[in-house]
Protein backbone atom coordinates (compact mmCIF):
# COMPACT_ATOMS: atom_id res chain seq x y z
CA UNK A 1 0.00 0.00 0.00
CA UNK A 2 2.71 2.43 0.93
CA UNK A 3 4.45 1.86 -2.38
CA UNK A 4 0.94 2.49 -4.43
CA UNK A 5 0.79 6.08 -2.57
CA UNK A 6 4.55 6.31 -3.36
CA UNK A 7 4.06 5.65 -7.23
CA UNK A 8 0.80 7.68 -7.23
CA UNK A 9 2.23 10.80 -5.64
CA UNK A 10 5.51 11.03 -8.31
CA UNK A 11 2.97 10.21 -11.06
CA UNK A 12 0.71 12.77 -9.70
CA UNK A 13 3.51 15.80 -9.61
CA UNK A 14 4.80 14.81 -13.09
CA UNK A 15 1.52 14.83 -14.85
CA UNK A 16 -0.38 18.05 -13.27
CA UNK A 17 2.58 20.02 -13.13
CA UNK A 18 4.02 22.12 -15.64
CA UNK A 19 8.25 22.32 -15.44
CA UNK A 20 9.14 25.71 -14.14
CA UNK A 21 9.94 28.40 -15.26
CA UNK A 22 7.16 28.83 -18.07
CA UNK A 23 8.01 31.90 -20.25
CA UNK A 24 5.39 34.36 -22.89
CA UNK A 25 2.40 33.64 -21.04
CA UNK A 26 -0.39 35.84 -22.75
CA UNK A 27 -2.85 36.55 -20.44
CA UNK A 28 -5.97 39.11 -20.34
CA UNK A 29 -6.75 40.60 -17.30
CA UNK A 30 -9.67 40.08 -15.46
CA UNK A 31 -9.21 41.64 -11.71
CA UNK A 32 -6.63 42.93 -9.99
CA UNK A 33 -6.08 42.35 -6.44
CA UNK A 34 -4.14 44.26 -3.88
CA UNK A 35 -3.32 42.42 -0.14
CA UNK A 36 -2.36 45.47 1.77
CA UNK A 37 -1.56 41.88 4.91
CA UNK A 38 1.25 41.16 2.67
CA UNK A 39 0.25 37.42 3.39
CA UNK A 40 1.62 34.71 1.03
CA UNK A 41 3.93 35.22 -1.92
CA UNK A 42 3.48 38.39 -3.17
CA UNK A 43 0.73 41.68 -2.21
CA UNK A 44 -0.23 41.62 -5.73
CA UNK A 45 -2.36 39.75 -8.10
CA UNK A 46 -4.54 39.42 -11.25
CA UNK A 47 -7.06 37.24 -12.22
CA UNK A 48 -7.39 36.16 -15.76
CA UNK A 49 -9.90 35.37 -18.56
CA UNK A 50 -8.86 31.27 -19.01
CA UNK A 51 -6.75 28.95 -17.59
CA UNK A 52 -3.19 29.46 -16.23
CA UNK A 53 -0.64 26.71 -16.63
CA UNK A 54 1.67 25.26 -14.21
CA UNK A 55 -0.34 22.98 -12.25
CA UNK A 56 -0.78 25.32 -9.07
CA UNK A 57 -3.78 24.90 -6.53
CA UNK A 58 -5.64 28.09 -8.17
CA UNK A 59 -5.24 28.42 -12.00
CA UNK A 60 -7.55 31.29 -12.52
CA UNK A 61 -4.50 33.91 -11.77
CA UNK A 62 -0.94 34.58 -10.51
CA UNK A 63 0.60 36.81 -7.88
CA UNK A 64 3.72 39.17 -8.62
CA UNK A 65 6.59 37.70 -6.60
CA UNK A 66 7.56 40.33 -4.01
CA UNK A 67 10.77 42.26 -4.35
CA UNK A 68 11.83 45.78 -5.61
CA UNK A 69 10.01 45.59 -8.67
CA UNK A 70 6.62 44.50 -7.65
CA UNK A 71 5.31 47.88 -7.85
CA UNK A 72 5.97 48.83 -11.35
CA UNK A 73 5.00 45.61 -12.63
CA UNK A 74 1.81 45.95 -10.69
CA UNK A 75 1.86 49.64 -12.51
CA UNK A 76 2.28 47.96 -15.58
CA UNK A 77 -0.91 45.20 -15.36
CA UNK A 78 -2.64 48.46 -14.02
CA UNK A 79 -1.92 50.10 -17.08
CA UNK A 80 -2.75 47.11 -19.48
CA UNK A 81 -6.24 46.49 -17.72
CA UNK A 82 -7.42 50.13 -18.54
CA UNK A 83 -5.93 50.01 -22.22
CA UNK A 84 -7.62 46.69 -22.50
CA UNK A 85 -4.25 45.34 -23.78
CA UNK A 86 -3.20 41.50 -22.78
CA UNK A 87 0.14 40.65 -20.84
CA UNK A 88 2.51 38.58 -20.81
CA UNK A 89 3.76 36.78 -17.73
CA UNK A 90 7.22 34.65 -16.68
CA UNK A 91 6.36 31.78 -14.49
CA UNK A 92 8.59 31.07 -11.88
CA UNK A 93 7.08 28.89 -9.35
CA UNK A 94 3.52 27.92 -7.71
CA UNK A 95 2.78 29.40 -4.27
CA UNK A 96 -1.23 28.41 -4.82
CA UNK A 97 -1.21 30.68 -7.46
CA UNK A 98 1.32 30.84 -10.06
CA UNK A 99 3.71 33.50 -8.85
CA UNK A 100 5.25 35.69 -12.45
CA UNK A 101 8.53 37.37 -11.91
CA UNK A 102 8.26 39.46 -14.73
CA UNK A 103 5.21 41.23 -16.49
CA UNK A 104 4.77 43.28 -20.01
CA UNK A 105 1.73 44.70 -22.03
CA UNK A 106 1.29 43.17 -25.56
CA UNK A 107 1.22 46.15 -27.66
Amino acid sequence: MKFLMIVFAILSSSVFADDFPINNVSVQITKLEVWPSQEGAGRYGARVSGVMPGGCTNSTGFVIEEGPGSEAAYSTLLAATLAGKQVQVYLTRCAYWPVADRVWMIP
